[in-house]
């Protein structure tokens, strides 16, 4: 099967714009950036929420630190491109859910 018959998922990527760029020129273009946005309160809210979770509030505070000092490479170098969808992590998971699965939609 070639690449561009696949659809990958990669979970918390790219972290860095020099990953993402690896990835384009090594493996496919990346066709859809979810980004999430909202306050790190409400994000702690919605994790603890979910009956899976079994991620330390501390490393997630860690992971909101690393991600702030990296996104915004990542949305100036992409945004020319629309490929980065906002998730409104300030609404319910319901409704997260559904944001997510209308900006999945069109590549699944």
């Amino acid at each position: 099967m070639n690449c561009k018959e696949k659809t990958i998922l990669i979970d918390e990527f790219p972290n860095t714009l020099e990953d993402a760029l690896y990835f384009e020129q090594n493996v496919m273009p990346i066709e859809l950036i979810l980004k999430f946005n909202g306050s790190e309160e409400k994000c702690l809210q919605n994790l603890n929420e979910e009956p899976n979770n079994n991620i330390k509030q501390e490393d997630l505070r860690g992971i909101f630190e690393n991600a702030n000092n990296n996104i915004n490479l990542i949305n100036d170098f992409y945004e020319p491109y629309s490929i980065i969808r906002d998730i409104d992590i300030n609404k319910s998971i319901d409704e997260i859910n559904m944001q997510v699965k209308q900006s999945i939609y069109h590549i699944i």
